[in-house]
């Protein structure tokens, strides 16, 4: 039975609307794109896509709005589907192998990041960590070159909600210092956490960029502060990730160049 205009909310529907164009964008898509594909004004699709990144469903990287896991409460999309993370796998098994010390993958969710990704240490470490594991963005490298990524109003914004308890002695406290993290990770290329998180734990990460220009996600090594201070992190470390990162952008941009190839007809 249809329903009468009063009882449909046209709102809702474009809202819908744009959550469908851009769940599907692995790598995001614009305002303009938005705009355009759902046939809204820029100003509405600027709206909708502001709401969703609040409600943690996208995140924005500079001009692009990306999907988050949390987006596969509605919808089975690729950036929640482990076989697209684990095609990313090998450039992190390297990292891992030549080292001995874990490389991970992760995404930003709300205040949090969530890995999606991980090639294991070879040693005992005494944080477990597995795909699906949660952990705050704000006392982690993943979530802080990942917030370098995004826009200054979104940083306030992130700044103005985050909670910051200080979880060990070492632990950054206070949104200005926060601030002053994020900025170095955004002027660096790289973040390097020591010992913020937990005592004896030192990490250092970098940003995975897809071949369109958006910050997709993170890369991350860790280890500790007597194997691997933070000189050494710098030195060895960052030119691995760095060369890890670029690896998985051409893996993304040789799916998307398959993807786009016209496949045959089957002849009946």
């Amino acid at each position: 039975m249809s329903r009468s205009g009063s009882e449909r909310s046209s709102t809702l529907t474009k809202g819908l609307a744009v959550l469908r164009f851009v769940a599907p964008q692995a790598e995001g898509c614009t305002i303009s794109q938005v705009a355009l594909g759902v046939e809204i004004s820029r100003a509405a699709a600027r709206r909708f896509l502001l709401t969703l990144c609040d409600e943690g469903y996208l995140r924005q990287s500079q001009s692009l709005f990306l999907p988050t896991p949390k987006i596969s409460k509605l919808a089975d999309t690729p950036i929640a589907d482990g076989t697209f993370w684990n095609t990313l796998l090998p450039p992190m098994k390297h990292v891992a192998d030549e080292t001995g010390e874990a490389c991970s993958m992760s995404v930003m969710v709300d205040h949090d990041i969530i890995y999606v990704a991980r090639a294991p240490s070879r040693r005992v470490v005494s944080v477990h960590l597995e795909v699906g594991s949660r952990l705050p963005a704000a006392h982690t490298s993943m979530g802080r070159v990942m917030l370098a990524s995004q826009p200054q109003d979104a940083i306030a914004h992130f700044l103005d909600m985050v909670d910051l308890p200080r979880r060990t002695r070492f632990s950054i406290s206070g949104s200005r210092s926060l601030r002053d993290a994020i900025s170095a990770s955004a002027s660096d290329g790289f973040s390097i956490v020591d010992q913020e998180l937990e005592e004896g734990l030192i990490s250092v990460a970098v940003p995975v960029t897809a071949p369109n220009g958006a910050v997709l996600s993170a890369l991350n090594f860790s280890s500790t502060p007597t194997r691997y201070p933070s000189k050494r992190l710098r030195e060895s470390i960052v030119p691995m990730l760095q060369a890890a990162s670029r690896d998985i952008t051409e893996i993304l941009r040789t799916k998307r160049e398959i993807a786009s190839i016209p496949q045959k007809e089957t002849l009946q």
